[in-house]
């Protein structure tokens, strides 16, 4: 079947990469994956492979004959600069699927922003491999903030949660990667819901941490009086456990005018949309 144009949008995290393609209609075509592609934990040349891979794999999965890819738009964790952006793209430059392709290049906290609260201003929190938040004020004005540490540590995530259950000797892992430590974030959390009181106690040390993230956020936003929206994402911030309830009951206690939304779509499918209104 002959076709055209299509569009790509990749949401890059610490853990997974993630691509969608989608026809000049924006019905999906094709979907990629790949591991994590932050170039501040893997390196900006295991990043550009990774982003590599995720849209090839969407490009092969396409059943569609005469097309091509118009324009790619990638919300990658880690970036934040300019500099990034231009370090990022220029490891992408010498894939098949680069030539003639426009490309753009953002932090994945701006997709997931747009993903959980539309144009609406609020607070998004990321709670992943990661933990960072971007918020937005009435006025439009975007602040971003991240627990990462010079040391690379970052409390609140969930690679310091797995940190924290290695060192109480909780729990064991075959790699010192940041993905893979982070993994151990989910039976530690299994672990706390089963009574393990060193677990809870991990568990309380590292909501308390993302409390503090969400608070001087809404200080950078001079956020008023009026309700404030916030939606809680990421792999281990959106799944329905006991870190949640704990992290969402300490943003509670911060401000009686905060309201939790859910999600109003994919960070990927935002990042396919930027890219197909770039048409």
């Amino acid at each position: 079947m002959a076709f055209g144009k299509l569009y790509l949008g990749v949401d890059g995290g610490g853990s997974n990469t993630r691509s969608l393609l989608v026809d000049n209609r924006f019905n999906p075509v094709g979907l990629g994956s790949a591991l994590g592609c932050n170039p501040h934990n893997c390196g900006f040349k295991t990043a550009g492979d990774r982003i590599n891979q995720a849209i090839t794999n969407a490009i092969q999965s396409v059943e569609l004959d005469d097309f091509e890819v118009d324009a790619i738009y990638c919300g990658i964790a880690g970036i934040r600069t300019t500099e990034e952006k231009n370090r990022l793209a220029e490891s992408l430059t010498g894939f098949d699927w680069r030539q003639g392709t426009r490309l753009t290049i953002d932090s994945d906290l701006s997709i997931a922003h747009e993903a959980a609260l539309g144009n609406a201003p609020g607070i998004c929190l990321v709670i992943g491999t990661g933990a960072a938040c971007i918020g937005k004020s009435e006025s439009g004005a975007i602040i971003t903030c991240s627990n990462r540490q010079p040391n690379g540590e970052e409390p609140g995530s969930g690679y310091a949660i797995g940190l924290d259950a290695i060192a109480a000797g909780l729990l064991l892992v075959q790699s010192d990667e940041r993905n893979e430590v982070a993994k151990a974030a989910k039976p530690l959390i299994e672990l706390a819901h089963s009574g393990n009181i060193k677990a809870r106690e991990i568990l309380d040390q590292n909501s308390k941490a993302i409390v503090e993230l969400v608070s001087k956020t809404m200080e950078d936003l001079e956020w008023g009086s009026d309700k404030l929206a916030i939606t809680i994402t990421g792999g281990v911030g959106s799944a329905d456990t006991l870190y949640r309830v704990l992290v969402q009951e300490k943003i509670s206690a911060l401000n009686s005018n905060l309201a939790f939304r859910i999600p109003q779509t994919s960070a990927v499918n935002v990042a396919a949309k930027r890219a197909f209104t770039l048409n």
